[in-house]
C-alpha cells in the first residue's frame, strides 16, 4: 500500500490490487481516512468533511472477509470508498442538510441511492459539507 497513489487509483486498478492481494479494502479505507485527517482536518484544513462514518472500517473488514471466503466481490463497487453530500440521508451517520438546526438528526433509513451503492459493495466513507439546505 505504501507506493500506491490512492488519489490516482481507478476502480478497476483498485479491484485488481484486491485480487492480487497487494491491497485490502481496510488498507484503502485507512489510507483515505489518513488523507482526510492530513488534508481536511490538519494540513490546509479544508473543512470539506462534516462527518466520518464510524462504521467504515467495520464495513471494510466485512468486505475483506467476504472476498477471502468466496474469492468474489459483492458487487461492481466492491470496496470503493464514497463520499456523499450531507443532504443525503444515511442511517449510520448524522444528516444535517448543512444546517445547525438539524444537528443531531439521525435518519432511520438510507436514501435510495445510498442503499444501491452499498448493495454494489461501496463504503460510505464520509459526508461532505454544503450550504444550509443546499440553497446556494
Amino acid at each position: 500500500m505504501k507506493n500506491l497513489e490512492i488519489e490516482e487509483l481507478t476502480i478497476t486498478d483498485m479491484q485488481a490490487h484486491l485480487k492480487d492481494g497487494s491491497l485490502t479494502v481496510r488498507g484503502l479505507v485507512e489510507a483515505y481516512l489518513e488523507r482526510i485527517e492530513t488534508i481536511d482536518r490538519s494540513g490546509p484544513t479544508l473543512n470539506s468533511i462534516i462527518t466520518i462514518n464510524p462504521l467504515a472500517l467495520n464495513e471494510a473488514d466485512r468486505l475483506d472477509s467476504h472476498f477471502a471466503e468466496t474469492g468474489e466481490f459483492v458487487g461492481a463497487l466492491h470496496g470503493v470508498p464514497v463520499l456523499v453530500k450531507d443532504q443525503i440521508e444515511t442511517k449510520d451517520m448524522m444528516t444535517t442538510f448543512g444546517s445547525i438546526a438539524q444537528d443531531g438528526y439521525q435518519p432511520e433509513d438510507d436514501a435510495t441511492v445510498v442503499k444501491k451503492i452499498k448493495a454494489a459493495g461501496a463504503i460510505i466513507l464520509a459526508k461532505t459539507v454544503l450550504p444550509d439546505f443546499a440553497s446556494s
